[in-house]
């Protein structure tokens, strides 16, 4: 019985670094010996069947990667994609920014919090270096933001759509020390194609174009549930019906599959918990997204723990530049 319990270990270790021809060869072996390992066998040799099964796949589910483009092709939107620029100095008070010195006409100032505190400012957008449909071609538009971040945010959005020629240049910078970001950055725009994100409460209705017809097509079904199994997706064994199974497995890949844009204006919002336009009937109309900004490592982009900032305002006052209608939404962890 030594050999064959030496043989059954070998067979448990190979089997743990997923070499299932090993471990069914060693596992083999010990049945030669008498060691009853008829269980661990047929379990080896479904694992092996189940890994050929998924290189004839190439790692991908057709019907799967269909549902994504068929979503891709109903969510996407023409967005302006912000792009943090290291190399260009920002010595200018009229760039666009995040974070730093405002513009300011003559006599205004700092907006304030309900404590009297000096609102950072959080983001610069001059029109005139972003060449968009969706915004001005001229003016200013400014988001500043309470330093500490509290629930429900004080903000102020302001839009100058003509800037003087004299302007404040004495503006002493606030405290930033505890704000979203305490650096300051020069941004460029960029065209880009955003896709509604997984917490969008409108997610599920475009899910539900997708899934009626997949359901109705037995093959496409049977791939993406065999694809689940053979990727031992949790949604196999907490799935109440092969239904919620299919759905589950698209809307797991597409939050992997489709790229999230970090900084955006006219995209999509994001959301960690949940959106306030599901549930909040006050909110229904503020179907677009002025700015998303993701909390980010790389550029000190702190939102709470790894949140989001997102400005939503209706689709009447984007087109009218009435900016400071939007409201300013952030969540987190």
């Amino acid at each position: 019985m030594g050999y064959s319990r030496v043989y059954g270990n070998i067979a448990q270790l190979y089997e743990s670094k997923k070499d299932f021809t090993s471990a069914i060869k060693y596992y083999k072996k010990a049945k030669e010996k008498g060691y009853d390992v008829d269980a661990q066998l047929a379990r080896a040799e479904l694992e092996k069947q189940n890994e050929e099964e998924f290189e004839r796949m190439n790692g991908e589910c057709v019907a799967i990667n269909e549902a994504i483009e068929k979503f891709k092709k109903q969510t996407a939107k023409n967005c302006t994609m912000i792009v943090i620029d290291k190399e260009c100095p920002l010595n200018d008070i009229l760039s666009s920014k995040i974070g730093g010195v405002p513009y300011m006409p003559i006599g205004e100032d700092w907006p304030k919090d309900s404590n009297g505190d000096e609102m950072p400012l959080l983001l610069q957008v001059n029109f005139k270096e972003m060449n968009s449909k969706q915004f001005p071609n001229h003016g200013i538009l400014e988001i500043f933001l309470d330093k500490s971040l509290g629930y429900p945010p004080e903000y102020v959005i302001k839009y100058y759509e003509n800037i003087d020629d004299e302007y404040r240049n004495d503006i002493k910078p606030v405290d930033v020390s505890d704000f979203v970001t305490a650096n300051s950055y020069k941004i460029v725009f960029k065209d880009a194609i955003d896709y509604m994100h997984t917490s969008d409460y409108r997610f599920e209705d475009e899910i539900n174009k997708i899934l009626n017809d997949i359901i109705k097509d037995k093959k496409k079904t049977d791939e993406i549930i065999k694809y689940a199994k053979l990727t031992k997706s949790r949604m196999v064994e907490e799935a109440k019906d092969d239904k919620e199974i299919v759905s589950e497995s698209i809307i797991e890949e597409i939050y992997y599959k489709i790229e999230n844009i970090q900084i955006t204006m006219g995209g999509y919002p994001d959301f960690t918990q949940s959106d306030p336009r599901g549930y909040e009937k006050s909110k229904e109309h503020l179907t677009e997204c002025l700015f998303k900004l993701d909390s980010c490592g790389e550029h000190e982009f702190y939102i709470g723990d790894s949140g989001i900032i997102s400005v939503l305002i209706s689709m009447e006052d984007l087109k009218s530049a009435r900016f400071e209608n939007a409201q300013l939404d952030w969540d987190c962890c």
